[in-house]
């Protein structure tokens, strides 16, 4: 098996990734820089992942208490930092949050460069999930990516020269009772380079998504989309 890592910590993807007919779903792609694709590198990385040639990142530690004691020795380095997520009104000189929403589980950590950046060492990528408040039910899962070493404020909207940046994806569990969504997400190193991966499965057509970090913009992007849907009696 070319997927890397343990692989009892990822059942979700290996299972949906193995039962994957890839005969019945022709392709499409769609590219977020093309400077990323020479050597025809989207389509070997679409097909590496789908036959498990990438190396998945296990997270250092899962929990669904926010409160655990060992995820807050890890929070504990960011002390201005919060999970917290919400609609922003304004600009990066004044503006307003609301909307706010809270997570509630399914909390990891991992340490990576994901930066890509030796300078300043490993990030911290901190995963969070169950975001609700009381007018909605249900929400995103986010990706926060905190660097203690970092020189300089990138966030705008965020006061910390900690916080480079993160990415709302779809969540894989949603509402009070936990439920399980056809959504599945994690991190994968892939070329000396980590990318986010998002999947959405709505049966007749699948979303598969790589998030990875810009140097040049110095944010998380998307990287690139496929979309793999149902073929037709007129499809080849």
């Amino acid at each position: 098996m070319g997927c890397r890592g343990n692989v009892r910590a990822d059942d979700d993807l290996l299972k949906f990734l193995n039962n994957l007919e890839k005969e019945k779903y022709k392709v499409e792609v769609s590219n977020f820089e093309e400077e990323l694709n020479k050597n025809n590198f989207a389509e070997n990385l679409y097909r590496d992942f789908l036959e498990k040639n990438v190396n998945i990142i296990l997270p250092k530690y899962k929990t669904d208490d926010l409160n655990d004691p060992k995820l807050q020795r890890y929070l504990n380095k960011y002390p201005e930092f919060k999970f917290e997520s919400g609609q922003i009104l304004g600009n990066e000189d004044d503006f307003m949050v609301v909307n706010k929403k809270y997570p509630h589980y399914n909390f990891k950590v991992y340490q990576m460069n994901f930066d890509n950046n030796e300078e300043n060492g490993k990030e911290d990528v901190f995963y969070s999930g169950g975001y609700w408040n009381e007018e909605e039910k249900y929400g995103y899962s986010s990706y926060d990516i905190l660097n203690k070493d970092s020189k300089h404020i990138i966030n705008p909207y965020i006061d910390s020269k900690s916080y480079l940046g993160g990415e709302l994806v779809e969540p894989e569990y949603e509402g009070k009772n936990k439920k399980r969504t056809k959504h599945y997400t994690g991190i994968i190193k892939y070329k000396n380079r980590y990318y986010i991966y998002e999947i959405s499965d709505g049966d007749t057509i699948i979303t598969i998504k790589f998030y990875y970090w810009s140097k040049e913009y110095e944010k998380v992007l998307y990287l690139l989309t496929y979309m793999l849907e149902i073929k037709g009696d007129d499809d080849e």
